[in-house]
């Protein structure tokens, strides 16, 4: 990315990358709002292992794997809460996997 700024006549310090932006374009903001709340609808944020209640699960990942989540039980929702936005490289993401995997085995 920073290689290329050269095509645009920019200098490769001209160009910050923000992984964790996703901008929500609208021709207005009820409408950039609009768009927002059908993509959240669509993204499952919680995660849980059968036989671990998701306080424990919680406890688990934030001692062992330093890996924040807060637990709900209730109102339809059994395990921890992911933020998307915490999670936003591969590396986190297989970070994540992997103590799940860990704890469910």
């Amino acid at each position: 990315m920073h290689a290329r700024m050269a095509k645009y006549g920019r200098g490769p310090d001209e160009i910050r990358i923000f992984p964790g932006i996703m901008p929500i374009v609208g021709r207005t903001e009820a409408e950039a709002q609009e768009k927002y709340e059908e993509l959240r609808s669509m993204v499952d944020d919680s995660v849980g292992i059968a036989g671990v209640a998701p306080a424990e699960l919680a406890k688990i990942l934030f001692d062992k794997y330093r890996i924040f989540t807060v637990a709900i039980d209730g109102a339809g929702v059994r395990g921890v809460r992911v933020t998307p936005q915490v999670f936003t490289t591969t590396a986190e993401l297989d970070q994540f996997v992997a103590a799940l995997r860990e704890i469910a085995a």
